[in-house]
């Protein structure tokens, strides 16, 4: 079957960003933020999935030590943001909505529909390594039966914030490239005022065209509510509003330290293993006066036999002690895990033999992080759910100041410490939904499934002590 590419019959017309403030100019200046802040991001990513810098180098320096040097790099970034990963789970959204101290039901069908348990992680990570990420919220989709929330990467996207609220987006611009076309494309989201809607407009580079800029494609859609449909989750937000950290973005110094260590040490046991050796006394000339060439004479193989002249001695380089180099590595991984408040256990397994007391420390630093960090991406998460809701039009649902993100607990405490907390709890008279959630751990799902088991053992109790005693009440 042959598919025959189609051109949708739209208007495109070029850019013109000379006037201020005009739709032309915004996507302008938020391209250039996007370009602008790639390099930053792309090196952050690259620390955090293993692949961070290597050392300048000779521009003759030989491709087998580049290959060497990479084996020196050690993905402490990495590992420090997957420990906090594994502790922020969401597990429900509670709204406006009534009877829903689990959570709300629809707004977690919305969650499951668009497999958020998968790729909320992703957009956590995002987050936690490059400083921000996004989502965009769509219409309903047909396939899902629930509006579209995709997540996004930061790399791809701009924003322009309010004056005075700084999570709230007055514009925003995505742009990717179809990797199937060959073609960019770019999405202008702008607020509405006065009562207007916001608006979604697009623009597109075809293929090999880049010369012309951008071009718009039809006219500017209108959405259903006033607010840009694209959530921002910014991490570690600077008290100006603009800038935010990945976790270890102020930590690279510690980090390239690390391997430039590793580096060091690598490179002396491989000396070690290959020290240099030499031979003196050996005579420059045979008995009729000719050179003698040594070369391929001596091979440095494990069984290779040498049969010296008389008189000459064959010396070696002196051993080194790596373990100073071993006890330098330790020292910068504490300082890494103490700024970064991750348990150093985490990090150096052989670091968990520390006192009851300072592995309590460290352990409450680092969920006291993860909280803070679950804080504010729970913001986001409400907005998310906030925009599903006016997409669907249900706008009691939507108002954001009944709303909260549920986490799972951060801290995982024993069972028995569990428990204990439990009878304690109840002896307290709290209620037992609250303590199944917040003490024993369970998700409102699973506090759902148990209600729901209990009621029917209840009932199936009732009904076998009906039979036995046909006269009870």
């Amino acid at each position: 079957m042959t598919i025959t590419a189609v051109d949708f019959p739209l208007e495109r017309t070029p850019l013109d960003p000379k006037q201020l403030g005009s739709p032309d100019w915004w996507v302008k200046q938020l391209h250039g933020r996007v370009v602008a802040k790639r390099p930053t991001l792309n090196l952050l990513h690259r620390y955090s999935v293993g692949d961070a810098p290597l050392m300048d180098l000779p521009a003759d320096a030989r491709e087998a030590f580049i290959d060497f040097q990479r084996r020196a790099r050690t993905n402490f970034a990495g590992l420090s943001v997957e420990v906090m990963l594994d502790r922020m789970k969401v597990a429900g959204v509670r709204t406006g909505a009534a009877g829903d101290a689990l959570g709300d039901s629809e707004a977690w069908d919305m969650w499951q529909a668009n497999q958020l348990d998968a790729d909320a992680p992703a957009l956590h990570r995002a987050s936690l390594v490059m400083g921000e990420a996004f989502v965009i919220v769509g219409d309903i989709d047909d396939e899902i039966e629930a509006p579209l929330i995709t997540i996004e990467d930061p790399r791809n996207i701009a924003i322009a914030r309010d004056g005075q609220r700084r999570r709230r987006i007055d514009k925003a611009l995505k742009v990717f490239v179809d990797e199937w076309t060959g073609n960019e494309h770019a999405y202008l989201y702008e607020r509405g005022f006065d009562g207007y809607p916001a608006t979604v407009r697009r623009a597109e580079i075809t293929k090999g065209s880049r010369s012309a800029g951008w071009r718009w494609i039809g006219e500017a859609d209108s959405l259903p509510f006033s607010q840009p449909p694209i959530v921002w989750f910014p991490n570690r937000l600077d008290i100006d509003g603009r800038t935010c950290w990945g976790e270890f973005q102020q930590d690279r110094d510690v980090l390239d330290r690390i391997n430039t260590t590793i580096l060091q040490r690598l490179v002396i046991t491989a000396m070690q293993a290959f020290r240099q050796k030499m031979l003196t006394g050996l005579p420059l000339k045979d008995e009729n006066g000719a050179e003698i060439n040594y070369d391929g004479m001596f091979p440095a193989d494990p069984a290779a036999l040498w049969q010296l002249p008389a008189g000459v001695a064959l010396l070696e380089g002196a051993a080194y002690d790596p373990t100073p180099l071993l006890m330098a590595t330790k020292d910068d991984v504490t300082h890494y895990a103490a700024q970064t408040r991750t348990p150093l256990p985490s990090l150096q397994p052989d670091a968990a033999n520390q006192s009851g007391a300072n592995t309590e420390m460290v352990w409450a630093g680092h969920i006291a992080k993860c909280l803070d960090r679950m804080s504010t991406l729970s913001e986001g998460w409400e907005e998310v759910v906030q925009l599903g809701f006016l997409w669907k039009g249900e706008t009691e649902r939507a108002r954001r100041r009944d709303m909260e993100v549920l986490w799972m607990p951060p801290d995982i405490p024993s069972l028995a410490e569990r428990y204990d907390a439990v009878g304690k709890a109840q002896a307290a008279g709290m209620p037992e939904d609250f303590i199944r959630l917040h003490i024993v751990g369970m998700s409102p799902q699973e506090i759902r499934r148990y209600q729901a088991e209990m009621a029917s053992a209840a009932v199936e109790t009732a009904a076998l002590a009906a039979v036995d005693d046909p006269e009870a009440p």
